[in-house]
């Protein structure tokens, strides 16, 4: 018989102990008692039987060790050390026998969680850390908008956690997905919570099939809005003109103070704030057919992070030859919803598969800060949203107001740019 085969528990040291002051108390008795002999018999063959019991039978854990194959070539398995139990997540911490290693764990994942039912993650401190979260996460989560720091949204929920993008503090997102994979009813919350939000962030929209994200058109925050490949390419001259300017308002206070992104500069000088700016395409395959166009996104995507100037792309479908180069290399926060194939997987998650395999609608991967993670996207109706926005004064009055603005030509915005610019900032530098 292996030791480590069985389950050795506090309680039976407990019961043992109990067992023998029981044995104690009954043999006082043992003389007065009519029967005395057979009740302290019969006591002590229930107890014993609850003690071997609780010694000799394997525990869930060696069970499902064995099941999956994690033994070594001496049939033993790995011996739980500590297990600690949160409200939907338990961690184990796990002593590994000669011969086992995490990636014994690692290559046997599937079946730990198809047992569990659960989602596994692995860490290594002296001993195996495994982490198992408890598979409920409903296929439905209704929209709620949360009032947080300045560029963050609320846009799905996890297993253990929710998903908060942040687009000051990671590069530009790309978001993937087949038709009604969820993937548009992300977009809508995204910009929703944008436009919500009581901090001063500049939305631009392109929408190639001016379907999605129209009913956003005349809020107060949307600066531009467009629908075709002309609208979006005097856009990226817009960007591109705007970024030289906030560069060169960096530029204008080194002799005092050294800026290189908007985060330093907001710090520095709160009073004249630079509002973020937040780009989202959807449909953006429509790039694929307009290489000059696309390489000025390419090179946008490059540059402009650092000025505040921040892309959200969408896409039916993930393109080898569209998420390559620049947008690989700066687009490193990845959503794959339902993808039709594994290469597509890989393609918007960056060699990694899953994505195919989704079964719920608005279900998610994210590749986010180095983490692969499962989320749901948060839905809301669409008539619901234009109540919001009337509600909450988020539109512009059309009888006194123009639409939003349409997006300028090349030429008048460097003529703008030479006509207008100062530095605004020496007094603030001085002070």
């Amino acid at each position: 018989m292996e030791l480590n085969k069985y389950h050795f528990t506090y309680q039976s040291v407990i019961l043992t102990f109990g067992v023998y002051m029981c044995n104690e108390a009954l043999s006082l008795c043992y003389m007065h008692v009519p029967n005395g002999k057979f009740a302290l018999f019969s006591f002590f063959a229930v107890g014993s039987g609850v003690i071997l019991d609780k010694v000799l039978k394997p525990d869930k854990y060696t069970k499902l060790f064995r099941m999956c194959g994690i033994i070594n070539k001496e049939d033993k398995t790995p011996i739980i050390i500590k297990e600690q139990r949160n409200k939907n997540s338990t961690t184990l911490v796990i002593s590994l026998p000669e011969g086992i290693s995490q990636e014994d764990f690692e290559r046997n994942q599937q079946a730990l969680e198809q047992n569990l039912n659960a989602k596994i993650e692995f860490g290594f401190n002296k001993n195996l850390i495994m982490k198992f979260v408890e598979m409920n996460l409903k296929t439905m989560y209704p929209y709620e908008f949360r009032q947080l720091d300045e560029t963050e949204a609320y846009i799905g929920k996890g297993y253990d956690d929710d998903f908060i993008l942040d687009i000051s503090k990671d590069q530009h997102l790309i978001v993937a997905g087949e038709t009604d994979s969820g993937k548009s009813s992300f977009l809508v919350s995204m910009v929703l919570s944008y436009v919500l939000s009581k901090h001063n962030i500049e939305l631009h929209l392109i929408d190639f099939q001016n379907i999605t994200l129209c009913m956003f058109e005349d809020c107060k925050k949307v600066k531009s809005y467009g629908s075709n490949i002309e609208d979006f390419d005097r856009l990226m001259d817009y960007l591109e003109e705007e970024s030289e300017r906030r560069l060169k308002l960096f530029k204008s206070v080194n002799n005092k103070v050294y800026v290189e992104k908007i985060e330093t500069w907001n710090r520095l000088f709160p009073a004249r704030k630079i509002p973020f700016i937040a780009v989202v395409i959807d449909e953006g395959l429509t790039l694929a057919d307009y290489p000059e166009v696309m390489a000025k996104f390419r090179q946008r995507v490059a540059k402009d992070r650092k000025t505040g100037i921040h892309y959200i792309l969408s896409l039916q479908r993930p393109d080898a030859t569209l998420v390559a180069g620049a947008i690989k290399a700066n687009m490193s926060t990845r959503i794959a919803f339902k993808c039709v194939s594994q290469v597509d997987s890989e393609v918007i998650l960056g060699g990694l598969h899953g994505a195919e395999k989704i079964k719920h609608k608005g279900r998610f991967l994210a590749r986010y800060r180095g983490e692969l993670k499962e989320y749901q996207a948060l839905y809301i109706n669409p008539d619901k949203i234009k109540k919001i926005l009337k509600d909450n004064n988020l539109l512009r009055d059309k009888k006194q107001s123009p639409p939003a603005e349409p997006i300028m030509d090349r030429k008048k915005i460097i003529e703008d740019f030479r006509k207008n610019y100062s530095n605004p900032y020496k007094k603030d530098v001085a002070q």
